[in-house]
């Protein structure tokens, strides 16, 4: 662990704490500044400085200062919105259960340091013709529906509205959790919940989604923690045996062991080492080359050489039940799926240029050296796109 990442590590556990540790002697807030803001972790990284006795007179302290109010009051301004649609939601009889970082932040000693990029709430998807007029009431606007979600925004706040709990391109994950309402406990009123240990299976398999998809950040290890931290009393042999079922369990005893090296002063060992280095080496999720090296996986096994023709077919030309995803109509008229495949094509040219640049991008870097490595990365820590066996 280089004295960057210690730095970091440092900041944000005493952030957590509430307890000042020493930081390396060559550690600078200055250097880390670009850092922070890259991982969202600048109100954490702030609070952990003061915490650690950094003089707020300082100029990278200043600066980041001038940061934190802003997000504080976002933070705010998120929490509220959310209230108002569980409030709005129980008034009209609709079920929902809070995911991910609605629940997170509140294990926070304060909740702008759990910085959220949208909030996720799962509901019973024959429900949803009754919530679209109640957002758009509340000033919410529709985006386009997403394979396994429907989101919406507002300058205040983006959410997504889940179908089911897992990303529906990890196919692997979601024939465990299924839509995720059959593990739902009746919390009160409208409001279910999942038990202690299934909120945390939940937050891991979301983790190791993005970790094998193009990579995470420092605050979503720091997620894992906290959450561990607050809950002492879960059944980590439950845990185990769940992750087991999705072949997540090495990949889970690497993380616990990356939680006591960062946290818990435990010893750093090769794979850990590799692990905090991925992790700091991207943004909040990674990066784009590891995005379009793992796509590249999940479309022509890295095993045989990946073909880019089949990539381009695959992107260009996605098959029945992906397209359905996109295009719910497609669920009563799958005949009509060449059309809606020119539709895409069109839409992509007139609206979405940003998504071509991407499938440009994997083309670029999917040769069968990259490919192989970054699948031998992800096998090293236990990780695998066991779909495509």
């Amino acid at each position: 662990m280089t004295d960057f990442q210690k730095g970091i590590i440092t900041l944000m556990k005493c952030a957590i704490t509430g307890k000042g540790e020493p930081l390396p002697d060559v550690f600078s807030l200055d250097d880390a500044e670009q850092f922070v803001q890259k991982q969202h972790i600048l109100t954490l990284v702030y609070y952990g400085a003061v915490v650690c006795g950094m003089s707020k007179t300082e100029p990278a302290m200043q600066r980041m200062f001038l940061k934190y109010i802003p997000l504080m009051l976002r933070s705010e301004q998120q929490m509220k919105e959310v209230e108002n649609i569980f409030r709005a939601f129980e008034e009209n009889g609709i079920d929902y259960l809070p995911l991910k970082g609605v629940n997170v932040k509140k294990l926070y000693p304060q909740p702008e340091l759990r910085y959220m990029g949208d909030a996720d709430i799962l509901i019973r998807s024959e429900q949803y013709d009754k919530i679209r007029p109640i957002l758009q009431e509340m000033g919410f606007a529709p985006q386009p529906e997403c394979g396994h979600n429907y989101p919406w925004s507002k300058p205040q706040l983006e959410i997504e509205l889940h179908k089911q709990v897992t990303n529906s391109t990890s196919s692997d994950f979601c024939s465990h959790w299924g839509t995720g309402w059959q593990l739902a406990q009746k919390e009160r009123g409208f409001r279910y919940t999942f038990s202690v240990e299934n909120h945390f299976i939940h937050e891991f398999t979301h983790f190791a989604h993005h970790y094998r998809s193009g990579g995470i950040g420092c605050r979503y290890i720091l997620d894992l923690w906290v959450y561990r931290r607050s809950h002492p009393e879960m059944d980590d042999c439950f845990i185990e045996t769940q992750l087991k079922t999705m072949h997540l369990l090495e990949f889970y005893k690497n993380i616990i062991r990356t939680m006591q090296v960062w946290f818990e002063d435990a010893q750093e060992d090769e794979k850990t080492a590799f692990i905090t280095q991925y992790v700091f080496s991207g943004g909040s999720w990674g990066t784009w080359d590891n995005y379009a090296l793992s796509s590249a996986i999940r479309v022509s096994n890295a095993d045989k050489p990946c073909r880019n023709l089949q990539l381009l077919i695959k992107k260009v030309f996605p098959p029945l039940t992906e397209m359905q995803q996109c295009y719910s109509a497609l669920r009563k008229i799958p005949f009509l799926l060449p059309a809606f495949w020119i539709l895409r094509i069109l839409d992509s040219l007139l609206f979405h240029r940003s998504k071509l640049r991407k499938a440009r991008r994997i083309l670029e870097v999917a040769d069968e050296k990259n490919v192989q490595a970054r699948h031998d990365a992800l096998r090293f820590v236990g990780l695998d796109f066991y779909t495509e066996k």
